[in-house]
C-alpha cells in the first residue's frame, strides 16, 4: 500500500508508513527500495504514540487498523497532532463485531466515532456502499479556515481521498504530506 500511495504522491510529496513490528517495517523499507522509492519514510510506532512529527501530514489512512488499538485515546490524540489543521483522517475499519462474533473482531462504527470526535476531530463524511465487511468515515482536523474547498488548496489532489481509498489495497497505516 505504502508504494502505491507514494508513487501517486510522486518525488515531491512525502508518504510516513509506520509500523509496531519490525518485520513488517523491513518489509516497508525493502518495498520502498525496490520501487526506487525516497518518498517514504518509515517510522516504528508505539501502542501509545504513531511516533509522528506535529503538523507533517495533510491526511491518514488507517485500514482494519484501529480495533487494534489498546490506548485509542493517546493515539488519536498524537494523530490529530500530526495533521495539519483542516487536514483529513480517513478510517476504514469492520462494520462491527457482529459479523465475526467468534472473534469479536472489528468496532462499532458509532465507538469509533466518538472516541475519534474526542481528540478534537469533526466526522466530515461516510463513504456509503464500501465493502459488505467494512465502513468509511472521513474526518477533517479543526481549521482555523472557516471554509475549505480543492480549488484554495495547493494540494488539492491528496484531498482526493477516493483515490486513495482503493478496496484492494491492504490493511494498514499511510500518512501522506504534500511538499
Amino acid at each position: 500500500m505504502a508504494v502505491r500511495m507514494a508513487q501517486h504522491l510522486g518525488p515531491s510529496g512525502r508518504l510516513y508508513a509506520t509500523e509496531i513490528e519490525d518485520e513488517k517495517l523491513q518489509a516497508i523499507r525493502s518495498a520502498a527500495s525496490d520501487a526506487g522509492l525516497a518518498n517514504i519514510m518509515v517510522i516504528r510506532a508505539g501502542e501509545h504514540s504513531a511516533n509522528l512529527p506535529d503538523n507533517c501530514c495533510d491526511i491518514i489512512y488507517m485500514r482494519r487498523i484501529y480495533h487494534h488499538l489498546d490506548d485509542a485515546a493517546a493515539i488519536n490524540r498524537t494523530l490529530s497532532n500530526a495533521i495539519r489543521p483542516g487536514g483529513r483522517l480517513a478510517i476504514i475499519d469492520f462494520l462491527s463485531p457482529r459479523w465475526m462474533f467468534f472473534l469479536h473482531h472489528g468496532i462499532p462504527s458509532d465507538v469509533l466515532v466518538s472516541q475519534v470526535t474526542a481528540a478534537g476531530f469533526i466526522l466530515d463524511h461516510r463513504i456509503g456502499g464500501w465493502s459488505p465487511i467494512e465502513y468509511c468515515l472521513i474526518f477533517r482536523k479543526r481549521s482555523l479556515r472557516l471554509s475549505w474547498s480543492p480549488q484554495n488548496e495547493s494540494r488539492s489532489h491528496l484531498y482526493s481521498c477516493s483515490r486513495f481509498f482503493d478496496r484492494r489495497l491492504g490493511s494498514g497505516t499511510a500518512f501522506l504530506r504534500a511538499s
